[in-house]
């Protein structure tokens, strides 16, 4: 089985969760990888959320009543909330830039405000007071990596 063929198995179940609660849990467990929803190619690999985010995709092609586009955003919002250290930025930011990517290469079905979640993440790192040089470094260099390699108008990729 290959690892989207795994992440759609989990999105599928956890789409199908009746618990709201539990749902929301799962995507975010999924989304950073914890266990049981860690997908990695071989030990050691890192979290694949690529294959998470061609998963969705493909679920949304698959069941274009559900709406995927909410669960994702929602999923980045808790994300963002719960951001407590460099690992959790550094994963949102993977996601938000991941996807980006992907749009800009006509692969994405999945369309974000970027300028949104770069001022929410702004705001809850001085929240919670993450202000450490490596978690201002990360924020910066994925903000500048942004802006350098997105064309954005109206928060949008344009």
């Amino acid at each position: 089985m290959t690892n989207k063929e795994r992440a759609y198995q989990y999105i599928e179940m956890l789409v199908n969760t009746k618990d709201d609660g539990k749902k929301e849990m799962g995507f975010l467990l999924l989304f950073y990888g914890h266990v049981p929803y860690k997908i990695e190619s071989f030990p050691g690999a890192g979290h694949d959320y690529y294959s998470i985010l061609d998963a969705m995709y493909e679920y949304k092609n698959n069941n274009p009543l559900i709406n995927i586009d909410e669960i994702f955003k929602h999923t980045i919002d808790l994300m963002i909330e719960t951001m407590i250290d460099e690992y959790s930025l550094k994963r949102c930011y993977n996601y938000l830039i991941a996807n980006l990517s992907k749009e800009k290469a006509g692969k994405s079905n999945i369309k974000i405000n970027i300028k949104y979640y770069l001022i929410k993440i702004k705001n809850q790192l001085k929240k919670e007071n993450l202000t450490s040089k490596d978690i201002l470094d990360i924020d910066k260099a994925a903000t500048n990596y942004i802006e350098k390699n997105f064309k954005i108008e109206d928060g949008f990729l344009s």
